[in-house]
């Protein structure tokens, strides 16, 4: 059972743990790395896979839509999003809450949404096409 949550967890861990890197540590690992993203692309980026592969974890490729689920998790990932901030914000020297990176967490979240919906349409579209 707690297999299927060990990706969403381990990249909450790795979004976590990238986003409360000292200002300093962050600089040289980008230019050790040579990553050319800009970064509210990646926040975007890391908060749909998040979200994506949450949906998938609690809710699979069932039939059913739990409109309510899907609203918390939303909700849920987007406050993940101001604590990560805010502990930028008062904990990680060279770190500052900035509201565009809440903006692009959120439409991260949006996104990975999308994607999963559009994903899971897809899929039983296929299936029920391949049992006719």
């Amino acid at each position: 059972m707690i297999t299927k949550y060990i990706f969403p967890l381990s990249w909450a861990l790795l979004v976590t743990c990238g986003s409360l890197l000292p200002g300093q540590n962050l600089i040289s690992l980008k230019q050790s790395a040579e990553i050319n993203i800009p970064h509210l692309y990646l926040h975007c980026i890391s908060y749909g896979v998040l979200t994506l592969l949450i949906l998938w974890s609690i809710q699979g490729w069932t039939t059913i839509c739990y409109t309510k689920i899907n609203f918390k998790i939303f909700v849920w990932i987007c406050m993940y999003g101001l604590l990560i901030e805010l502990l930028q914000e008062f904990l990680v020297p060279g770190r500052d809450f900035e509201i565009s990176d809440l903006v692009m967490n959120s439409m991260g979240v949006i996104i990975g949404t999308i994607i999963y919906f559009t994903l899971r349409t897809i899929y039983f579209s296929k299936t029920s096409a391949d049992t006719e």
